[in-house]
């Protein structure tokens, strides 16, 4: 019998609950989610085993969702980025990142666990 790989999701957000509920419901939906409060702790964790997607809030303190999300797509191009956000000055750093040639799906916060769940279905399905 050949065992089913889950697929990896970093969930990155400076919110301890936050990243907490979401790992839990992840989980609980079948994937392999893998909290991180630290962006650049998730950043490394990539270089040793790279998730299918990234989920990751935009306003952060040590480096914003936006940056985070930018580097991942340079290094890991077949990893999916999710971003969310609860705050409209995200809208200035999305600009940003779209002029460089990058164009990032957009969770508003706070979203429906079902909803995150559909959206993660079909963007790595």
């Amino acid at each position: 019998m050949s065992e089913v790989t889950k697929r990896r999701i970093f969930v990155v957000d400076d919110e301890e609950s936050i990243v907490d509920s979401l790992t839990g419901i992840f989980n609980s939906y079948g994937f392999d989610a893998i909290p991180f409060t630290d962006p650049l702790k998730a950043f490394e964790a990539a270089q040793v085993q790279c998730p299918d997607l990234l989920l990751a809030d935009i306003i952060m303190p040590q480096l914003n969702g936006v940056d985070l999300a930018m580097q991942f797509s340079d290094l890991y191009p077949h990893c999916k980025i999710l971003l969310l956000s609860g705050n409209a000055n995200s809208q200035g750093l999305l600009a940003i990142a779209k002029a460089e040639g990058h164009n990032f799906y957009l969770a508003s916060k706070p979203a429906h666990p079902r909803e995150l769940i559909e959206t993660i279905e079909s963007m790595i399905n």
